[in-house]
């Protein structure tokens, strides 16, 4: 609990509205970096745009990129090592400063999300890498891919949740005066 403690201080110090509006606009401006990167590869989807996925389909998954894999990778080892961190302190500074008496673990959240993340993309990377090479994927890190995308995407809603609950809370109590 001390470390969620210390998180929460930590974030509190800097929570606010225009931050938070900040790291709002921060997201929308990733967002729509990955559309662009997301075009130059269609009709390829990404590892993170499939939810759940098997081991053994990420061959044929990077196959379908065909010469377009080196910009799946370019996405992966740029925009989408920043934007766990863009998301997480998002989703974090909304929860610190909407839910200033909410439960302290709700902070683990974000950061929780950025670090399967980091999982998926780093494994992901290290694949593409191999993949480019062989034609192969190392099972060993392909399961941790899988793993870490659902996890992922469950955090990253649970997040969302979090801060949009924080905010009707507030609403609600505004109005109730």
């Amino acid at each position: 609990m001390l470390m969620i403690e210390r998180l929460w201080s930590t974030v509190a110090k800097f929570a606010n509205v225009w931050v938070f509006l900040a790291l709002v606009v921060g997201f929308v401006l990733c967002s729509k970096a990955f559309g662009r990167f997301k075009a130059a590869y269609t009709p390829a989807r990404g590892l993170d745009a499939r939810g759940f996925y098997k081991p053994s389909d990420i061959p044929n998954i990077f196959a379908g990129f065909g010469a377009k894999i080196d910009v799946y990778l370019r996405q992966e080892s740029t925009l989408d090592l920043g934007f766990p961190i863009v998301y997480a302190l998002m989703y974090a500074v909304g929860i610190v400063w909407l839910g200033r008496s909410a439960p302290h673990w709700l902070i683990a959240l974000p950061f929780a999300t950025a670090l399967f993340d980091y999982c998926e993309n780093f494994s992901t990377i290290v694949m593409i890498m191999r993949y480019r090479e062989t034609q192969t994927v190392p099972m060993a890190i392909a399961w941790i891919a899988v793993i870490a995308t659902p996890v992922k995407t469950a955090l990253f809603l649970a997040s969302a949740g979090a801060v949009i609950v924080l905010a009707l809370m507030r609403l609600y109590q505004a109005a109730a005066g």
